[in-house]
């Protein structure tokens, strides 16, 4: 479980570092205070898409262990039921 959790980690945090080029060219223009309209829509534009990339992928983890914990129970019970069946 581990392993998950970490390579999750590594995805947000890829989100949030944003090292892709039209989102890296448009932070680095951000700095100067005029912003054009453009820009002021594409920032809000890649903070909504920002989120939507970063909610899919921790919903994509929950689910992902949830799933995980339900093979694991069927698993668990299926053993349960073997070693039953073996001693009667």
């Amino acid at each position: 479980m581990k392993h998950s959790d970490q390579g999750v980690g590594v995805l947000v945090g890829n989100f949030m570092r944003v090292p892709f080029t039209p989102f890296a060219i448009f932070s680095n223009l951000r700095g100067s205070k005029a912003l054009t309209f453009h820009q002021r829509l594409f920032s809000s534009f890649e903070r909504i898409v920002m989120t939507i990339a970063v909610h899919a992928t921790l919903i994509y983890h929950v689910a992902l262990q949830y799933v995980c914990f339900l093979v694991n129970l069927f698993i668990f019970i299926l053993r349960r039921f073997q070693v039953w069946m073996y001693q009667r």
